[in-house]
Protein backbone atom coordinates (compact mmCIF):
# COMPACT_ATOMS: atom_id res chain seq x y z
CA UNK A 1 0.00 0.00 0.00
CA UNK A 2 1.29 3.41 -0.94
CA UNK A 3 -1.54 5.90 -0.46
CA UNK A 4 -5.18 6.69 -1.16
CA UNK A 5 -7.08 9.48 -2.85
CA UNK A 6 -10.69 10.56 -3.16
CA UNK A 7 -10.12 12.98 -6.05
CA UNK A 8 -12.85 12.30 -8.60
CA UNK A 9 -14.69 10.00 -6.18
CA UNK A 10 -18.09 10.40 -4.53
CA UNK A 11 -16.27 11.14 -1.26
CA UNK A 12 -14.03 13.88 -2.68
CA UNK A 13 -15.58 16.64 -0.53
CA UNK A 14 -15.72 14.65 2.71
CA UNK A 15 -14.35 16.58 5.67
CA UNK A 16 -12.63 13.60 7.31
CA UNK A 17 -10.34 11.42 5.22
CA UNK A 18 -7.58 9.40 6.76
CA UNK A 19 -6.02 6.18 7.91
CA UNK A 20 -7.23 5.16 11.36
CA UNK A 21 -5.38 1.87 11.61
CA UNK A 22 -2.30 0.60 9.77
CA UNK A 23 -0.93 -2.90 10.37
CA UNK A 24 2.03 -3.37 8.00
CA UNK A 25 2.98 -6.73 9.57
CA UNK A 26 -0.35 -8.28 8.49
CA UNK A 27 -0.68 -6.04 5.41
CA UNK A 28 -3.90 -4.37 6.60
CA UNK A 29 -5.22 -0.87 6.98
CA UNK A 30 -8.46 0.89 7.82
CA UNK A 31 -9.60 4.16 6.28
CA UNK A 32 -12.21 6.55 7.64
CA UNK A 33 -14.18 8.75 5.27
CA UNK A 34 -16.81 11.03 6.86
CA UNK A 35 -18.86 13.72 5.16
CA UNK A 36 -18.65 15.77 8.39
CA UNK A 37 -17.97 15.11 12.02
CA UNK A 38 -20.86 17.27 13.28
CA UNK A 39 -23.60 16.37 10.76
CA UNK A 40 -23.41 19.77 9.04
CA UNK A 41 -22.86 18.16 5.62
CA UNK A 42 -25.44 15.81 4.09
CA UNK A 43 -24.76 12.09 3.84
CA UNK A 44 -23.50 10.70 0.58
CA UNK A 45 -26.37 10.34 -1.85
CA UNK A 46 -27.42 6.83 -2.98
CA UNK A 47 -25.86 5.76 -6.22
CA UNK A 48 -22.88 4.15 -7.86
CA UNK A 49 -19.31 5.19 -8.36
CA UNK A 50 -15.89 5.00 -6.80
CA UNK A 51 -15.56 5.78 -3.11
CA UNK A 52 -11.78 5.72 -2.79
CA UNK A 53 -8.74 5.06 -4.99
CA UNK A 54 -5.97 2.91 -3.52
CA UNK A 55 -2.40 3.19 -4.79
CA UNK A 56 0.29 0.56 -4.47
CA UNK A 57 4.02 0.62 -5.08
CA UNK A 58 5.10 -2.40 -7.09
CA UNK A 59 8.69 -3.46 -6.37
CA UNK A 60 11.20 -3.25 -9.22
CA UNK A 61 11.76 -7.00 -8.84
CA UNK A 62 8.13 -7.74 -9.82
CA UNK A 63 7.54 -9.76 -12.96
CA UNK A 64 4.30 -9.87 -15.01
CA UNK A 65 3.24 -13.14 -13.38
CA UNK A 66 3.30 -11.58 -9.88
CA UNK A 67 -0.10 -10.86 -8.35
CA UNK A 68 -1.41 -9.79 -4.97
CA UNK A 69 -4.96 -10.31 -3.74
CA UNK A 70 -6.52 -7.11 -2.40
CA UNK A 71 -9.18 -8.16 0.11
CA UNK A 72 -11.62 -5.37 0.91
CA UNK A 73 -13.96 -7.43 3.09
CA UNK A 74 -12.54 -6.15 6.38
CA UNK A 75 -11.12 -7.84 9.48
CA UNK A 76 -11.89 -8.21 13.20
CA UNK A 77 -13.52 -4.90 14.28
CA UNK A 78 -12.74 -3.10 11.04
CA UNK A 79 -15.52 -4.11 8.68
CA UNK A 80 -16.64 -1.93 5.76
CA UNK A 81 -19.77 -0.09 6.79
CA UNK A 82 -21.65 3.05 5.87
CA UNK A 83 -23.22 5.03 8.68
CA UNK A 84 -25.93 7.49 7.75
CA UNK A 85 -28.45 9.72 9.48
CA UNK A 86 -31.30 7.47 8.28
CA UNK A 87 -29.78 4.00 7.95
CA UNK A 88 -26.51 2.14 8.49
CA UNK A 89 -25.61 -0.60 6.02
CA UNK A 90 -22.86 -2.91 4.90
CA UNK A 91 -21.87 -2.25 1.26
CA UNK A 92 -21.33 -4.80 -1.48
CA UNK A 93 -17.57 -5.35 -1.60
CA UNK A 94 -15.59 -6.20 -4.71
CA UNK A 95 -12.09 -7.49 -3.96
CA UNK A 96 -9.53 -7.95 -6.72
CA UNK A 97 -6.11 -9.19 -7.75
CA UNK A 98 -3.40 -6.63 -8.40
CA UNK A 99 -1.00 -7.69 -11.17
CA UNK A 100 2.38 -6.33 -12.16
CA UNK A 101 2.20 -4.78 -15.61
CA UNK A 102 4.20 -6.49 -18.31
CA UNK A 103 6.15 -3.64 -19.86
CA UNK A 104 9.36 -4.60 -21.58
CA UNK A 105 11.31 -1.45 -22.45
CA UNK A 106 12.65 -1.32 -25.98
CA UNK A 107 16.43 -1.32 -25.97
CA UNK A 108 16.74 -3.03 -22.57
CA UNK A 109 17.80 -6.38 -24.01
CA UNK A 110 19.25 -7.83 -20.81
CA UNK A 111 16.24 -6.88 -18.66
CA UNK A 112 18.31 -4.77 -16.24
CA UNK A 113 15.72 -2.00 -16.06
CA UNK A 114 17.91 0.50 -17.91
CA UNK A 115 19.81 0.91 -21.15
CA UNK A 116 23.54 0.28 -20.89
CA UNK A 117 26.55 -0.51 -23.12
CA UNK A 118 25.73 -4.23 -22.76
CA UNK A 119 22.36 -3.59 -24.43
CA UNK A 120 24.04 -1.88 -27.39
CA UNK A 121 26.49 -4.80 -27.63
CA UNK A 122 23.58 -7.28 -27.72
CA UNK A 123 21.84 -5.32 -30.48
CA UNK A 124 25.02 -5.07 -32.59
CA UNK A 125 25.72 -8.80 -32.11
CA UNK A 126 22.18 -9.62 -33.24
CA UNK A 127 22.22 -7.28 -36.25
CA UNK A 128 25.74 -7.98 -37.57
CA UNK A 129 27.19 -11.14 -36.02
CA UNK A 130 24.28 -13.63 -35.98
CA UNK A 131 23.89 -13.18 -32.23
CA UNK A 132 20.71 -14.34 -30.52
CA UNK A 133 17.55 -12.41 -31.33
CA UNK A 134 16.07 -10.31 -28.53
CA UNK A 135 13.05 -11.92 -26.90
CA UNK A 136 10.59 -10.61 -27.88
CA UNK A 137 11.97 -9.37 -31.17
CA UNK A 138 10.07 -6.07 -30.85
CA UNK A 139 12.60 -5.02 -28.16
CA UNK A 140 15.07 -4.27 -30.96
CA UNK A 141 12.71 -1.87 -32.78
CA UNK A 142 13.81 1.06 -30.60
CA UNK A 143 12.56 3.72 -33.05
CA UNK A 144 9.11 2.06 -33.50
CA UNK A 145 9.20 2.12 -37.29
CA UNK A 146 8.13 -1.55 -37.49
CA UNK A 147 11.57 -2.62 -38.80
CA UNK A 148 14.63 -4.14 -37.15
CA UNK A 149 17.49 -2.49 -39.02
CA UNK A 150 20.62 -0.33 -38.79
CA UNK A 151 18.39 2.62 -37.95
CA UNK A 152 17.71 1.02 -34.56
CA UNK A 153 21.45 0.81 -33.81
CA UNK A 154 21.90 4.45 -34.86
CA UNK A 155 18.89 5.50 -32.77
CA UNK A 156 20.22 3.71 -29.68
CA UNK A 157 23.73 5.20 -30.13
CA UNK A 158 22.23 8.70 -30.46
CA UNK A 159 20.19 8.17 -27.30
CA UNK A 160 23.11 6.82 -25.30
CA UNK A 161 25.89 9.17 -26.42
CA UNK A 162 24.35 12.24 -28.07
CA UNK A 163 21.28 13.02 -25.89
CA UNK A 164 18.92 11.76 -28.59
CA UNK A 165 15.34 10.77 -27.82
CA UNK A 166 14.79 7.64 -25.72
CA UNK A 167 13.48 4.40 -27.20
CA UNK A 168 9.81 4.64 -28.01
CA UNK A 169 8.33 2.69 -25.08
CA UNK A 170 7.09 -0.79 -24.27
CA UNK A 171 7.54 -3.75 -26.59
CA UNK A 172 4.67 -6.14 -27.09
CA UNK A 173 5.22 -9.59 -25.64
Amino acid sequence: YDSFSTVGCRTEDFATQGTIQLDPFNHRLTLRLMSSSDGSVPDMQPGNGPIVKLYFTIPASAVPEDTAFIDLSGYVNHMPKFYGSVVDYQPVIVSANLAAAGCLFRGDFDGSGGIEISDLTILVAYMFKNGPAPNPLTLSDVDCNQNNDIGDVTYLVNYMFKSGPPPCGCASQ
